[in-house]
C-alpha cells in the first residue's frame, strides 16, 4: 500500500506542478478556470492522501523537486499544442511545498 500511495502522490504533485506552471506562463485567458479547477481537485486529493498516510508528508519536498522537470516539459508541450508561447521561461519557475499543496483558505479566496 505504501508504494501505491507514494506513486499516487507523485502523480498528483506532478499534475499540480504542470497546471501551476501553465497558470504562471500562459498568456491565454482561457482555459485558466479549467487549470485552476484541476489544481483545486488535485490538492484536495493530496490532502486526503496525506491524512490517510501522514508519513508521506515528509517526502513532499523531495517529490516536488523530482517531478518539477517533467512538469515543466509537460506544461510546455501543452502550451505548444495550443500555439501559445510562454510569457516566462519555465526553467526559472520554482515551487515549494506551500505553493503546491496550497491551503483551504487560498482555495476559498479564489472562489
Amino acid at each position: 500500500l505504501g508504494k501505491n500511495d507514494r506513486r499516487e502522490l507523485q502523480s498528483r504533485l506532478q499534475i499540480v506542478l504542470d497546471h501551476l506552471i501553465r497558470l504562471a506562463v500562459s498568456p491565454a485567458s482561457a482555459p485558466r478556470h479549467g487549470w485552476e479547477r484541476t489544481v483545486i481537485t488535485q490538492r484536495d486529493a493530496i490532502a486526503k492522501l496525506l491524512r490517510d498516510s501522514p508519513s508521506l508528508r515528509r517526502e513532499v519536498p523531495a517529490i516536488i523537486a523530482a517531478e518539477l522537470p517533467t512538469a515543466r516539459r509537460l506544461a510546455l508541450l501543452s502550451l505548444a499544442e495550443h500555439g501559445e508561447t510562454p510569457g516566462v521561461d519555465v526553467a526559472t519557475l520554482d515551487f515549494g511545498e506551500a505553493d503546491v499543496l496550497g491551503s483551504p483558505e487560498r482555495e476559498t479566496d479564489r472562489a
